[in-house]
């Protein structure tokens, strides 16, 4: 297995891309019950600017923690006799070389004004202020369901033709605000595709040798193997850039008739597109990683719903470099999402229980996508000229 040792690794590679979480200045505690009143007490005096139509109303605020990782995220509502509006406040750290609050509030800031210009069709939550001291920022909640919800609800085996054609049409929905987001961030100078640091930004976080220690198939083990020794061909061919959401997920993303919005936007400058796309695509397949929608039709999600996504992000002209890339980065975030799942199941469960459930569950979901990824891969890589003369990727937006 390729264990990227004799791939040159080091330090300094992909650091443009990797999010570092080594905490420069630590998050406030914002877990106890006083910080919720804390926070209603700041944005009180602040209500009739985000909103005017509260002026003179009486109105009542509950503050809920809802969660989150290395950020803390709190659900205000505001409720009048006859008005309710409903915002959050996320608190975040600041890391050795990013501060991700100030990113994603002035990422916010730039799509709200951009997007009326580009459609009437792709959203996200309006910003409202930005409290520097506290290293956070308030924002208006979004409208509409959560794709995710829909997804596992409706992409079903027993699902019927006009339940895959709403599928369909939510899935082009995804993927015209991914088009939006990233003709609007669009960065002037396109990314070259090195393997060096492909690969590393994997063994980032991964192991790829530890794969063999797990069920996976050894067709699988033995195709990636071989089309990771492939990439190398790729060196050099040019991937259009912009912002990068970081976790642009079904999760992420509310459908509100034919308006999408999403949230959670990181917004990293000069970043491949087919980092945001290729996580998507992982996601359409792996969402139901856990056993309780039985029905969940991976092989659709896997097949139609995925190539729905990148015709509708291609503006209907996938060409062959988007499609190898797609997978290429699609590849990446199935092994890094295998990892994740496992890493919290051995966080909760006893250390056998978290190996069965890898070797008999994660394993049996991941393998065939893997497997059909790197197929697509390895055909389209070996179609890519030695010379890699004109390996330029066509924008795709």
């Amino acid at each position: 297995m390729v264990d990227g040792a004799g791939m040159g690794k080091s330090n300094a590679v992909q650091q443009d891309l990797s999010i570092d979480r080594s905490v420069g200045h630590a998050a406030m505690d914002v877990s106890s019950v006083d910080w919720q009143q804390r926070i209603v007490e700041r944005v009180r005096p602040q209500l009739t600017s985000y909103f005017p139509e509260l002026n003179g109303q009486d109105l009542s605020i509950t503050c809920v923690p809802i969660g989150g990782d290395y950020a803390k995220t709190f659900r205000l509502e505001i409720c009048t006799s006859e008005l309710r509006k409903v915002m959050f406040f996320k608190q975040c750290p600041i890391f050795e070389r990013l501060n991700p609050g100030v990113l994603e509030f002035d990422t916010l800031q730039v799509l709200y004004q951009r997007f009326p210009e580009l459609t009437r069709l792709c959203a996200v939550a309006r910003p409202l202020e930005f409290f520097s001291d506290w290293n956070a920022y308030v924002m208006e909640s979004v409208r509409g369901e959560n794709f995710k919800d829909r997804l596992l609800r409706l992409n079903s085996k027993c699902a019927s033709a006009a339940t895959v054609d709403q599928l369909h049409a939510s899935v082009s929905k995804c993927g015209e605000w991914l088009k939006a987001f990233h003709t609007a961030t669009q960065s002037p100078k396109p990314r070259p595709f090195v393997t060096v640091e492909y690969v590393a930004s994997i063994q980032e976080e991964l192991d790829l040798s530890s794969l063999k220690t797990l069920r996976f198939s050894r067709l699988m083990l033995a195709e990636l193997d071989a089309t990771l020794a492939l990439l190398p061909r790729l060196d050099g061919c040019l991937m259009p850039s912009a912002k990068w959401h970081w976790d642009y997920t079904p999760a992420h993303v509310f459908l509100d008739g034919d308006c999408v919005s999403v949230i959670d936007i990181t917004g990293l400058d000069n970043v491949p597109v087919y980092e945001d796309v290729g996580h998507f695509l992982s996601a359409l397949v792996t969402v139901n990683n856990l056993p309780w929608f039985p029905l969940y039709d991976r092989s659709r999600a896997d097949g139609l719903l995925c190539d729905t996504f990148l015709h509708v992000y291609c503006g209907g002209q996938v060409n062959d470099s988007a499609t190898l890339f797609a997978n290429v980065y699609k590849l990446k975030s199935l092994l890094l999402w295998f990892h994740a799942q496992y890493c919290h199941a051995s966080r909760v469960l006893p250390r056998y229980v978290s190996k069965a459930f890898a070797d008999y569950h994660l394993t049996r979901v991941f393998d065939p996508p893997l497997l059909s990824t790197i197929k697509k891969i390895k055909a389209g890589v070996m179609a890519v000229p030695a010379s890699r003369e004109g390996c330029a990727i066509s924008t795709c937006f």
